[in-house]
């Protein structure tokens, strides 16, 4: 066999070689990053990046921009982003606090924040208030916990939604600062199964309830805030 012959032989053996290590290596990629694993060769271009953290039961956030949080139940103490995002975050957790500072960003990157927590205590979305009515667009979804208590301090929301949770004693406590067409305000879904359930709101927005507490409901609202119920769901309200 001629020498050029092995020579381009041999480079055609090195090129599939590398080739199928490279859809390996891809592959890897693949199969760790949707399943919420890390791979050890990097992760896909605009996927999430993923956070591992020690447990906690409390959770502070400080948001700018527009972030849309969700917060979930899961087996795993875990917080994930879209990429890009992460450069705008500061996070801490000690003592069973995790703290999340969030920066407005600079470019246009997905605002976007999912944690998931086997239990959680307390959540408090601590905002600064908005120069106009209208101007906040911070989205907050709550969904499938199962726990005995539950209190939520937020601050001047766009959204605010609690999605097929069972919580024995719910007490919501915030501020808003928006029309009653603008965003969806604070709203549980007739999903959810409440025992007791404790809102004191003050500002100008809307609360909708679609399930009262099964055992136990007192709200307090300012004279600028619109409740949105049913009749049966009202009567509960009323009936202390």
């Amino acid at each position: 066999m001629k020498k050029s012959n092995r020579i381009l032989i041999g480079i055609f053996l090195f090129a599939v070689g590398w080739l199928i290590t490279y859809n390996i290596l891809i592959a890897n990629v693949l199969k760790t990053i949707p399943g919420h694993g890390i791979s050890r060769f990097g992760h896909l271009s605009q996927q999430e990046v993923i956070m591992k953290l020690k447990p906690f039961d409390k959770i502070k956030i400080k948001p700018q921009g527009s972030p849309k949080i969700y917060i979930t139940q899961s087996d795993t103490s875990e917080m994930s982003m879209g990429d890009g995002y992460s450069e705008y975050l500061v996070t801490s957790n000690s003592n069973g606090l995790l703290s999340i500072t969030m920066k407005k960003p600079l470019e246009e990157v997905e605002e976007i924040i999912h944690i998931k927590v086997p239990h959680v205590t307390d959540i408090s979305i601590d905002q600064q208030t908005p120069r106009f009515e209208n101007e906040s667009s911070l989205q907050l979804s709550l969904e499938k916990f199962r726990l005995a208590k539950l209190n939520l301090r937020v601050l001047y929301p766009y959204d605010v939604e609690f999605l097929n949770c069972e919580i024995s004693n719910l007490k919501i406590q915030g501020k808003l600062l928006t029309s009653y067409t603008y965003g969806n305000g604070i709203r549980i879904e007739p999903t959810n199964r409440i025992d007791s359930l404790s809102i004191d709101l003050e500002g100008k927005g809307v609360l909708s309830i679609s399930k009262a507490g099964e055992l136990y409901n007192q709200v307090n609202l300012s004279d600028s805030i619109r409740l949105n119920a049913s009749m049966p769901v009202i009567n509960k309200i009323l009936v202390k």
